[in-house]
């Protein structure tokens, strides 16, 4: 059975961006009023974009599925009739796929309100973009992906990955994959606090793997920088580049206080925090050595709850000690 990477790169999708605003055209706007919808762009978590012909996954993620009279199907009604127009609301050349990414037991429910937001919208006048679900489930200690579109087979692009592929097998017992993305705090509300705590210390762990390695490649005696921005790009392999949230310039924002955080408490001397960057003054070996002494025996569970606590106030507005 192929992996889910596997098979979503066999058949020629690839990540586009990570919570992109869909621009919204002022006659929509106009009519989001009129209906006393509220007229704020939505931001889908992804973008997954098929090479060769443009065609879109929009995926958005959500715990549970969602009835047609909930607060939630507002947003939906907006990617539904903002993705009918691909080239206005995300400049594609090609059709955008709605794609709610929910718990595979729910799949069905929320087909059901996809259909019923389908109709409504049409009464409405809009045209509306196809839609779907991808179902995650784990069964036999192996974590299953299940593409359902309400049109099964209108698009040749994704006939390969509907139905049920395999994402990954489980190792002893725990059968989540590599997260590309650890933690993404537009999505942490949508997380049991287990795996957001999980998640959140995955990213943290990575954060300060990236910090060691520049001050250990070092050359005493040297100035060396570390580069939040850098920092989180190594953390998500690159990923970061395409992350278009605005929660990641508060996530940089924290990252710079926490690196100096952690470095400061036992060199104050030799650590700054300049330019949105941390510099460390290594003038002997001993520097080196105490700068990564410090680096390794951080606790990333400490340092994941102040890099990631929502009531954390940000560079200039709290004590760096």
């Amino acid at each position: 059975m192929p992996t889910g990477e596997q098979t979503y790169r066999a058949a020629g999708f690839l990540l586009r961006a990570l919570g992109r605003k869909l621009a919204v055209p002022a006659q929509m706007r106009t009519r989001y009023v009129e209906l006393g919808w509220t007229p704020q762009p939505p931001e889908p978590d992804l973008l997954f974009q098929h090479a060769s012909s443009s065609k879109h996954l929009v995926l958005e993620c959500k715990a549970t599925s969602f009835s047609s009279e909930s607060t939630t199907a507002q947003q939906a009604r907006k990617l539904l009739s903002l993705c009918a127009d691909p080239n206005c609301c995300a400049g594609a050349k090609a059709a955008l796929i709605v794609t709610y990414v929910i718990s595979g037991e729910d799949t069905q429910q929320q087909l059901k309100t996809l259909e019923e937001l389908t109709v409504e919208l049409d009464a409405l006048g809009f045209d509306v973009a196809d839609s779907g679900t991808l179902g995650l489930a784990i069964e036999d200690d192996t974590l299953w992906a299940t593409l359902t579109l309400l049109s099964p087979g209108r698009h040749r692009e994704l006939m390969p990955i509907e139905g049920r592929i395999q994402v990954t097998a489980g190792v002893d017992g725990d059968v989540r994959p590599l997260y590309i993305v650890p933690y993404d705090p537009a999505a942490a509300d949508n997380q049991l606090a287990d795996e957001r705590d999980y998640c959140a210390r995955q990213l943290t762990e990575r954060i300060l793997n990236f910090a060691t390695s520049v001050v250990g490649r070092a050359a005493t005696p040297d100035i060396v920088s570390i580069d939040p921005i850098d920092a989180i790009k190594q953390a998500t392999f690159g990923v970061s580049d395409r992350w278009l949230s605005r929660d990641v310039d508060t996530l940089r924002h924290r990252v710079e206080e926490e690196l100096f955080r952690v470095l400061h408490r036992g060199m104050p001397e030799k650590v700054e925090l300049t330019g949105r960057k941390v510099h460390v003054n290594l003038l002997t070996e001993e520097d080196q050595q105490t700068a990564l002494s410090l680096l390794q025996k951080a606790r990333p569970q400490h340092v994941a709850h102040r890099l990631l606590d929502p009531q954390l106030r940000l560079i200039g507005e709290v004590s760096p000690t």
